[in-house]
């Protein structure tokens, strides 16, 4: 399995068979002249090679194998945790259940409005888009200075969670005219974190919100309260009393998925419209959280999102409010992405 289908081609594998990649590579590898690219499906199965489009479409993959592995009620499951919507439209060799509707949008047809869009510079999708509210937008960082993103890691933290913002904030920089600077950083300073499924990812940088314009706080581990993850971190105090103490102008508070019980935890969205995954809402609201039906909340200096995948949409909402649509459009088309859901915004305009 593969997410672009140029290692299984040079290996052998792909060679006479139909097969998907990412857009930028589909012409050269058809022009090889012993492989049919199908370029109208997210992921192509013909035999034993999987192969699929660019960096998202790995999930959507993943998913369609998870039910062929194990049924598509463990695959159903596996969606309703990640709060994914798979897409299901393939390329396959005989079946036809899981093709486009007659009609229905595919990639080409959302490449074409992201190649026209891009060109006309945005403007009608910028019309009437929020912008920061209150006093994160009287203190907004100085455009001659790169963009700071700091991504919160410990223990237990949700693959997915952490690195799917990163992977967005990372790449912005290549589709704006300001540069932004991301990285992990742990509370109790440079070290190793094991992540929810075994991931060991060295974090370089210690706890330094003053040095940031935007905190981005992961979930993982809500469900496990015996295990590492956002209960540990809540009983141990340490990571919501500082993100209580983090809290200036000029600094957005972001958080994902069960992360955003974390900034619960130090109080931060009492009183103030959130969300977060939905196996953890009623607790969210519980504890006085203003409760919003979105996929992200946007309540100027504090943006919360739903569960897990989330995270790709909260990142690319961010970008384009910090950097423009035409950043963010750029980064879905890189992604093979296309933005989700509805984002609630304090304001309408500014």
């Amino acid at each position: 399995m593969t997410t672009y289908g140029i290692l299984p081609h040079a290996a052998g594998p792909a060679r006479s068979r139909r097969v998907a990649t990412h857009w930028q590579y589909e012409d050269a590898l058809e022009g090889r002249g012993d492989v049919t690219v199908v370029r109208d499906a997210r992921y192509a199965v013909d035999g034993n090679p999987l192969t699929s489009q660019g960096v998202s479409a790995g999930i959507d993959s993943t998913l369609w194998l998870v039910g062929h592995l194990h049924g598509r009620e463990h695959a159903r499951a596996v969606t309703s945790s990640t709060t994914r919507h798979l897409r299901t439209w393939r390329t396959s060799p005989s079946p036809t259940r899981d093709r486009p509707r007659s009609g229905a949008p595919t990639d080409m047809n959302r490449r074409t409005l992201l190649h026209a869009t891009t060109a006309l510079g945005a403007a009608t999708l910028t019309a009437g888009a929020a912008t920061r509210a209150g006093a994160a937008a009287s203190e907004a960082p100085g455009r001659n200075r790169p963009v700071r993103v700091h991504v919160v890691v410990f223990d237990g933290v949700e693959e997915l969670d952490f690195s799917a913002p990163y992977e967005v904030f990372s790449a912005s920089g290549h589709f704006a005219d300001r540069e932004v600077e991301t990285r992990y950083v742990a509370i109790d300073g440079p070290r190793t974190v094991e992540a929810a499924y075994g991931t060991r990812l060295r974090v370089d940088h210690g706890w330094a919100p003053e040095e940031a314009d935007l905190l981005v706080v992961p979930g993982g581990g809500y469900a496990r309260r015996d295990d590492p993850g956002v209960w540990a971190e809540i009983r141990r105090g340490a990571l919501p009393r500082a993100l209580a103490a983090a809290t200036r102008p000029g600094l957005t508070v972001s958080a994902l998925c069960t992360g955003v019980m974390l900034l619960s935890a130090a109080g931060l969205t009492s009183g103030r419209p959130c969300t977060t995954h939905h196996r953890a809402r009623a607790d969210l609201e519980r504890q006085g959280g203003v409760l919003k039906n979105a996929r992200v909340v946007d309540d100027g200096d504090l943006v919360t999102a739903g569960g897990v995948t989330s995270g790709l949409d909260l990142a690319l909402w961010l970008v384009r409010r910090e950097l423009g649509a035409d950043a963010a459009l750029g980064l879905e088309e890189m992604l093979e992405y296309e933005a989700r859901g509805t984002v609630w915004t304090a304001r309408s305009s500014r």
